[in-house]
């Protein structure tokens, strides 16, 4: 057995919440070594003879009882990259490794300090918060020199004169400027509109499981239920909100809640609006739509209850996606619709993302200073960027 490896460190990257795929970094002069206590390669052939960079996928020793199908990536002579099922096996390999004499890494740093590292740490950091599989993947990129290597090539450029090229590398990053900012904080949207059109049912619906409790009297929701999903790889919390009514002579629990709404909608990303085919647009709708019209897609609920024609006419009249929370017609083109107005720019693998707020404003000022002729200026944020501050 190898021991006294306290040059040698581990480090858990993606979240400890339950998920499919846990990833541990490896690195050091031993870090093969102790790969080989316990990895063997379906293709047989030693590690040490293993080219860099080389990915393969084998058999992990857990115990004598125990063994777990893993990859490892070599990515280079001393790092590599355990990729396992997420949870307990992430842990027991990690114990292993503390067995040999590895040191394991704190996976967590402080908000305060997280710009103070490396770009690629500050992404090592958010995995560890991930939620999917398509934002752990994003992270991951980053976290292998995705957004360093962007930079530098822009730097590169500017090092050239190339201003109008440089111009616009930067402006497709900031294009996914919206996909950084939610690799670990979801998407908000509200279900939102008068009481007893549907909202909870909708709600209930669209997570494939009874979340809001759902009865036929009106104002059934009183405070505002959440629940958090991912939506093709993207993770959103749905907000389901009281009813808003007309009337004046309501309940103090209920007046809470419609204050709730409300207020919720002004930190949504997206309003859900949902009308019923009986009544309609109400007055409701009508605030809905003059406060928060940039962010609302109004919803018709209940197309079930129409005929194929009344259904058509309803649509085009109200200019409304119908949906059918009993039978989920419709629920994928609302979906799709929801996704579409969030995600405009979606990134290919191996895109650079910038994924913190100061990466956004440093890029910003970059491209301000290049707008009015400043190239230095513009250089030096990129290069105070990459640094460590």
């Amino acid at each position: 057995m190898t021991s006294g490896i306290g040059s040698d460190t581990a480090q858990r990257l993606t979240s400890a919440t339950p998920g499919a795929i846990g990833v541990i970094a490896l690195a050091g002069p031993n870090a093969l070594t102790s790969i080989q206590q316990y990895f063997r390669s379906i293709h047989g052939n030693p590690m040490s003879q293993w080219p860099v960079p080389s990915i393969r996928f084998g058999h992990w020793n857990l115990d004598a009882q125990h063994t777990e199908e893993l990859v490892v990536a070599r990515l280079s002579e001393e790092k590599f990259e355990l990729h396992c099922h997420a949870g307990l096996v992430v842990q027991s390999i990690l114990n292993q490794l503390q067995a040999l004499g590895i040191t394991l890494r704190e996976p967590n740093v402080s908000q305060d300090t997280l710009h103070t590292l490396p770009l690629e740490q500050q992404a090592q950091q958010l995995l560890l918060q991930a939620t999917t599989e398509t934002t752990a993947a994003i992270l991951l990129d980053q976290q292998r020199g995705a957004l360093r290597r962007e930079l530098q090539e822009i730097l590169a450029l500017l090092d050239h004169g190339a201003k109008q090229l440089a111009q616009h590398k930067l402006q497709d990053l900031l294009s996914f400027s919206a996909v950084g900012s939610h690799l670990i904080s979801p998407w908000q949207v509200q279900l939102a509109g008068p009481p007893n059109v549907g909202k909870s049912s909708l709600l209930n619906s669209i997570l494939g499981y009874r979340r809001a409790i759902v009865h036929d009297s009106a104002g059934t929701t009183r405070d505002l239920v959440q629940a958090t999903t991912s939506l093709n790889g993207w993770p959103f919390r749905f907000t389901d909100s009281a009813g808003v009514r007309d009337a004046t002579n309501l309940g103090e629990a209920e007046s809470i809640g419609i204050e709730r709404a409300l207020a919720a909608a002004n930190t949504m990303d997206v309003v859900l609006l949902i009308l019923e085919p009986t009544h309609g647009l109400t007055s409701v709708h009508q605030l809905f739509l003059e406060r928060f019209a940039d962010k609302t897609l109004l919803v018709l609920n209940q197309i079930d209850r129409l005929s194929p024609a009344a259904r058509s006419h309803s649509i085009t009249q109200f200019k409304a996606l119908g949906v059918s929370a009993h039978t989920g017609e419709g629920l994928p083109e609302l979906l799709s619709a929801i996704e579409r107005r969030l995600i405009s720019s979606v990134p290919t693998p191996g895109q650079a993302i910038p994924f913190l707020p100061h990466h956004l404003q440093s890029l910003h000022k970059s491209l301000a200073a290049l707008q009015i002729g400043q190239i230095p200026l513009a250089a030096t944020e990129l290069r105070e960027l990459m640094s460590v501050k």
